[in-house]
């Protein structure tokens, strides 16, 4: 199966207006390769994904004090992800379960030059996802979720600033419950808990923590 997103990310500033700067554009192109003869709820596939990510400005990277140009400064890269995906079915719970590991590469010269030894060109993802269906294997249900269950954590490889090697600001972590009310159709609360570098285009330099509830 070949998927192709054109996804856009935008983020609003609190400020004066409420300004929404360089938004991120994230194309990409995935690829997921079944390794069973048959698709079934147990399986395992291939996964791989080429992606550029980038910020639409075309400003010098620096400002002439040194620092980032985050309102106009040109951010770009490329990368390629691969990795495996596991599905599988619990039916004691019925829910879905997905693993996932993953590694991205951002190859040199597929990214502007400042981000060298600032950002990390290569990281391995993990994540575990449960989705408890609702008599999912009916066939006159349509099986809508009542909650979902997601998380996530990313590793970054190589130089960046003065690091440790082990350093705990390499490591990310995401997490995001959600769950869907029978009573209401396609609609859902959530709840969700990322730490980890910023991952909104040239902002990436900042640590950033947050909660989100809807």
């Amino acid at each position: 199966m070949v998927i192709l997103t054109p996804q856009i990310l935008l983020r609003m500033f609190q400020e004066e207006s409420l300004p929404v700067r360089t938004p991120s554009y994230i194309p990409q192109l995935s690829v997921y390769y079944n390794l069973q003869r048959f698709p079934a709820f147990s399986n395992f596939n291939l996964f791989s994904r080429f992606v550029h990510h980038s910020n639409g400005q075309e400003g010098s990277f620096y400002l002439q004090n040194g620092e980032i140009n985050y309102r106009s400064g040109n951010f770009a890269t490329n990368y390629f992800e691969t990795g495996l995906i596991v599905t599988n079915y619990n039916s004691r719970f019925k829910a879905m379960q997905f693993y996932s590991t993953t590694f991205e590469i951002h190859p040199k010269g597929m990214h502007v030059s400042e981000l060298d030894g600032k950002f990390s060109t290569f990281r391995w993802h993990s994540a575990f996802s449960v989705f408890k269906l609702h008599n999912c294997l009916s066939s006159d249900q349509k099986g809508k979720a009542q909650f979902s269950l997601k998380g996530k954590t990313s590793f970054l490889f190589g130089e960046i600033n003065d690091w440790k090697a082990f350093d705990q600001r390499r490591l990310e972590l995401s997490f995001t419950l959600a769950y869907y009310p029978l009573f209401l159709e396609d609609i859902g609360f959530f709840v969700s808990i990322y730490r980890g570098m910023d991952y909104y285009n040239i902002y990436f330099d900042r640590q950033l923590s947050l909660a989100l509830v809807l």
